[in-house]
């Protein structure tokens, strides 16, 4: 089982790790996040800013499609 895992980290949220099994779905969220980010910036009147500290980055990895893989997945996550 292949899992892509979105690794982030943020001013407000600080360190963030999100895993999906579909690439289009991380893809996606990398670029939300960096649209956000976009966004946000332009705005300086906004108090809120929350930007990004680090850029987003996706890890592949492989597990395997048993017990001892999805406990393996959860404990790498």
């Amino acid at each position: 089982m292949r899992v892509y895992i979105v690794k982030y980290e943020t001013l407000e949220n600080g360190y963030s790790i999100e895993g999906f099994t579909n690439k289009k779905n991380a893809v996606s969220r990398v670029s939300k996040l960096k649209r956000d980010d976009r966004k946000k910036h332009k705005d300086r009147r906004r108090i809120d800013y929350v930007g990004l500290t680090k850029e987003p980055k996706i890890v592949t990895k492989d597990f395997d499609i048993s017990r001892n893989g999805i406990i393996n997945a959860i404990n790498y996550i």
